[in-house]
């Protein structure tokens, strides 16, 4: 699926500006099934030293990114259920594997938008956001509803990418710019701020990305 792979281009860029800026921790969050340009092999590239942390519920997720990243200290992948963010802060290998007292960039990278507002998304990034010391960077992206008067094209598009996802066992809620905008409370986006997850600081080949409705955003604690 197109959305799939703009958005690990995405996730690609974001990793890299956040390792050239310094941070050396990454709490990815929903990994789901590896793939080529994993936030470790990007990380490492700019920062040989950065440390990873997948952390999924899915047993088949977890079998094959264990099996991938079995001989690297430096990454480690964890049994955990992000929708209960106290057990998941609270797991001994976040614990012995993360320094929380300096910088962590946390990933929601297509993962919240198959979160129910009774399991409220929200309050799920504030919890992790309150323990994050300042310089400390959320990113999120995340499936975009769209209002009736927008292009027919992007429409279309948006229509495509909910026929996909509900074939999917998890459930999909749109949000409006406006309430994907609101998980950013209390952190600063970072420039271009909210914006379609191919405009996110397009780097070289990123003109070959086709639109999807997908919005991305990262931002910082200060």
């Amino acid at each position: 699926m197109q959305g799939a792979l703009t958005n690990r281009a995405f996730l690609r860029r974001a990793v890299r500006y956040l390792a050239r800026s310094g941070v050396t921790q990454f709490l990815d969050l929903g990994t789901g099934l590896p793939a080529a340009g994993a936030v470790d092999e990007i990380a490492q590239q700019v920062t040989p030293g950065a440390r990873v942390i997948y952390v999924d519920h899915d047993p088949v997720v977890l079998a094959h990114a264990r099996a991938l990243l079995s001989r690297d200290p430096r990454t480690v992948t964890v049994a955990a259920d992000l929708r209960d963010p106290a057990s998941v802060l609270g797991e001994a290998t976040i614990q012995a594997h993360l320094d929380l007292r300096r910088p962590v960039a946390v990933l929601f990278v297509a993962v919240l938008h198959f979160l129910t507002a009774a399991e409220d998304p929200g309050g799920i990034v504030r919890a992790f956001r309150e323990v994050l010391a300042p310089g400390s960077y959320v990113a999120i992206t995340h499936l975009a509803d769209v209002d009736s008067d927008v292009q027919a094209r992007r429409a279309a598009t948006t229509r495509r990418a909910v026929r996909v996802y509900e074939e999917m066992a998890a459930p999909l809620v749109l949000r409006t710019p406006e309430q994907i905008h609101s998980l950013f409370d209390r952190l600063d986006l970072i420039e271009p701020g909210l914006v379609p997850v191919h405009r996110w600081r397009p780097g070289h080949g990123s003109r070959s990305e086709v639109p999807v409705p997908v919005l991305a955003g990262l931002a910082q604690r200060t």
